[in-house]
């Protein structure tokens, strides 16, 4: 098969060797899509459903359009699959089994994205890739990643507001993502930490790097650049809202005004640093020269049976889950009894204000007050028998605060010992509608070990996913009321270490809860 002339004189990829080779992937696109439905239908639901990642949908087009836009560049560039890509789809297959072992959205769809990747590279093979390298790896963004760093945004984002009022002489005082100035109080919420426009500008920053400089230098100030200027102009805009409700008292900078102010912001500085880019940008459009080599090389023979391999490889990832993660499921109790506490700890009392954190998926949920004197703590455990899709007991939308009526303040950690064995603990202070404030000590039990790493966490659940062993899990956390005029918080940890010591043989307690001993 040949490519054509143009009027022009240029050869057109139709009918040549790149057009068979996109008609391949597209087939082997349709395939990967059926082995792996699930993931890719969670990943267009977060791309649908999730305004940070909406760009998702517009990833692949654009890569297709930067080829497309190099078109007169790759006719007659030699097209040989690679065998060497074929351990990359074994990798990202890999990736994705520890991600479905482990219930990680993130990782299933890395590594779903991972093997469209490794599959395009092999297919046009390493004289094609060193010319369309960049649309290819464009891909990555569609992986929904980034979310992870909201909490950070959050705080980095008060330390500027913070800041820059301490200029402008307005007093503030901050109780974690909480900002009162003297006409109001403000929440630096996960919405206002500016994920979003980080990731736009990220992604964007890419798209023009590539277009706009041939050195690799400059590709690097400026993506580093897309990257401080949004966390920069983030808090800066924070800033500006505070300040405009305090000089109008609240009239402004609030509500709908609140949005149209913060996308403005953030257009005006996304234009500007393109504007500033362009200025050093050493390369147009026009710029992308073919390979004087590419007429010399020999079009070698179609190779059918990469195209075979590189099938049967995306499925074994799958094929495993299939025979050693989803066979059978660990059976467990679906009530929770207390477990024994001893004296002078009694059970009994409300839990005032109320409060329940919120663990999706659970079989099980025990929420129990005990009482010593004036002393009043509440245990809360989550339970999932088995861990699966919609009930992980490690997943973002698990929280202490249920940001209705309870607000996370801050999150640290704190020495605690359980089971007679010291650990690190999360420590979460919330703070309630009436004013009150709380604390909750929380940990996780997988798989018969204690662990308040998330990433550990999920590492205990992936090894016993992939040995099909014990798959039962619980988040387990013992919370108390703050007093307004609590001494810091080692008083409040003492008391739960109190409480922890009446309490032995956790891990017992919820060993025999799964069944297990």
């Amino acid at each position: 098969m040949t490519a054509t002339e143009t009027a022009t004189g240029h050869e057109t990829p139709s009918g040549s060797p790149l057009l068979r080779v996109g008609l391949v992937y597209a087939g082997l696109c349709v395939l990967c899509i059926l082995v792996f439905y699930d993931t890719a239908d969670s990943l267009v639901r977060v791309w649908w459903g999730t305004p940070t990642f909406n760009h998702g949908f517009f990833v692949a087009p654009m890569a297709a359009y930067l080829i497309w836009m190099r078109r007169h560049t790759l006719v007659g560039v030699p097209i040989r699959q690679e065998w060497l890509a074929l351990p990359l789809i074994v990798l990202a297959g890999l990736v994705w089994l520890v991600g479905y072992a482990g219930d990680v959205r993130l990782l299933q769809h890395a590594g779903f994205v991972g093997i469209l990747i490794a599959m395009a590279g092999g297919l046009v093979g390493r004289h094609m890739l060193r010319l369309i390298w960049f649309p290819i790896a464009f891909l990555a963004f569609m992986v929904p990643a980034g979310d992870q760093l909201v909490p950070r945004l959050q705080d980095i984002t008060a330390d500027f507001s913070v800041t820059l009022l301490g200029w402008v002489n307005i007093p503030v005082w901050r109780d974690g993502v909480f900002l009162q100035i003297p006409n109001g109080m403000f929440e630096v919420a996960e919405a206002c930490a500016g994920i979003r426009f980080l990731i736009a500008n990220v992604v964007v920053a890419f798209v023009f790097a590539y277009l706009a400089y041939s050195k690799w230098w400059k590709w690097v100030i400026f993506i580093a650049i897309s990257i401080a200027v949004p966390i920069f102009a983030n808090g800066v805009r924070a800033f500006g809202i505070i300040y405009i409700a305090h000089v109008t008292d609240n009239e402004y900078a609030v509500g709908v005004d609140h949005l149209v102010y913060g996308w403005g912001f953030f257009t005006v500085i996304m234009l500007l640093c393109l504007f500033i880019g362009n200025l050093f940008a050493d390369r147009r459009i026009g710029d992308f020269e073919p390979d004087p080599r590419a007429a010399s090389r020999p079009v070698p023979a179609w190779n059918w049976p990469f195209v075979a391999a590189a099938a049967a490889l995306m499925a074994l990832g799958p094929a495993y889950a299939a025979v050693i993660i989803d066979s059978g499921s660990w059976q467990g109790q679906t009530t929770l009894q207390p477990p024994t506490v001893a004296g002078p700890w009694q059970p009994g009392g409300e839990l005032q204000p109320p409060w329940k954190p919120v663990f999706r998926g659970a079989s099980a949920e025990l929420l129990q007050t005990y009482r010593d004197g004036s002393d009043q703590v509440s245990l809360f455990i989550a339970y999932y028998p088995a861990q699966g899709q919609g009930r992980e007991v490690i997943y973002h939308a698990n929280r202490m605060a249920d940001d209705e009526t309870w607000k996370r303040l801050e999150t640290r950690r704190i020495g605690l010992t359980i089971d007679g064995a010291p650990m690190q603990v999360r420590l979460e202070r919330m703070k309630g509608h009436g004013g009150a404030t709380r604390v909750a000590a929380y940990w996780y039990w997988i798989a018969g070990r204690f662990t308040a790493d998330p990433v550990q966490a999920k590492l205990y659940q992936i090894a016993g996913a992939l040995s099909h062993g014990n798959k039962a899990a619980a988040a387990v956390a013992v919370t108390m009321l703050q007093p307004v005029d609590a001494d810091g918080l080692e008083p409040l940890r003492d008391t739960i270490q109190r409480f922890l010591d009446a309490t032995p043989n956790l891990n017992a307690y919820l060993r025999r809860q799964a069944g297990a001993h």
